[in-house]
């Protein structure tokens, strides 16, 4: 992701979880409503109801977001089910307000696989962007594969001022009360603010825990004034797995408005190498540590 003196989290992210509900195929006669199962205050959508196919080749966004139209128009408690299988998706968006909705919940047993097909994404855009929503929820399971891998070779921002910024894995924008929790992310880097990360297992992972108001991907910066993001209440909860660069955990604030009321709370990253013991780097910040810390806090 590239956004020059704009607040940056990083985070491999992405989570939804199941319910066990059933839901009946509906002929091409049978209306959205059809589409969606009720008990008592809540209404589950399952992709796979408005054309996902869980094949692995097959682009699914157009049945993503007909799926996301439905729900955020719906009332009461709100759910978005993507059941077991291997998904492949270009870029969507999901936006909000969803002004009807009493919650909204996403929960995903599947493995979400990025197109690779980069003249599919808009620039400055994330692969699946979540905008503008109140109380989100994303939690289960189930996998975010950015195929970041394949895309880093196109990557020419060290050495090219004028380079194409790849796109962000997953990126929130505008979002309030956002949990998310019980995630599974591989090859892939994500952004967010005002949110808990909970339950979060990071597989190789690029400075798995990150803010970063100094962001900069380019050879040189224009010299700016620092970054007047406000970044308050961030909770980083039960992260665990490896990371692949000596900085597990880098929090770097802006010196015109520091960070505050950052929590890291059982946190356990270990290099991917296994080698060491992975380090922790902070800037303008003061965050409280509770619970088991590797790598080391900032002192």
């Amino acid at each position: 992701m590239s956004v020059y003196n704009v607040a940056k989290l990083v985070l491999l992210l992405l989570c939804f979880v199941c319910i066990d509900c059933v839901l009946l195929r509906e002929t091409e006669a049978h209306t959205s409503v059809s589409r969606v199962k009720k008990r008592s205050s809540s209404v589950v959508f399952n992709v796979e109801s408005f054309g996902a196919r869980a094949d692995g080749v097959t682009d699914n966004r157009n049945a993503f977001k007909a799926t996301w139209n439905e729900a955020c128009k719906a009332k009461g408690n709100v759910n978005i089910l993507i059941p077991k299988g291997t998904y492949l998706l270009g870029p969507v968006r999901f936006s909000g307000p969803c002004i009807n909705a009493t919650s909204m919940t996403v929960r995903v047993k599947g493995y979400l696989k990025a197109t690779t097909n980069l003249s599919s994404y808009r620039f400055g855009t994330g692969w699946i962007e979540f905008l503008w929503l109140e109380g989100l929820t994303l939690t289960g399971g189930g996998t975010f594969d950015g195929q970041g891998a394949k895309a880093w070779p196109f990557n020419s921002c060290p050495t090219d001022v004028n380079c194409k910024l790849l796109p962000t894995n997953v990126k929130f924008v505008g979002m309030n009360r956002t949990v998310i929790h019980r995630i599974t992310s591989v090859n892939s880097n994500s952004s967010a603010t005002n949110v808990t990360f909970e339950n979060i297992t990071m597989n190789n992972v690029t400075n798995p825990i990150i803010i970063d108001q100094e962001y900069c991907p380019f050879i040189s910066c224009p010299a700016k004034g620092p970054s007047l993001v406000k970044l308050s209440d961030i909770h980083f909860r039960n992260i665990r797995g490896t990371s692949s660069s000596i900085v597990a955990v880098m929090l770097q604030c802006s010196r015109g408005i520091p960070c505050r009321n950052i929590y890291i709370e059982n946190v356990h990253l270990d290099l991917s190498s296994g080698e060491e013991i992975p380090t922790s780097s902070c800037k303008n910040v003061r965050a409280t540590y509770i619970g088991t810390q590797i790598p080391p806090p900032c002192t």
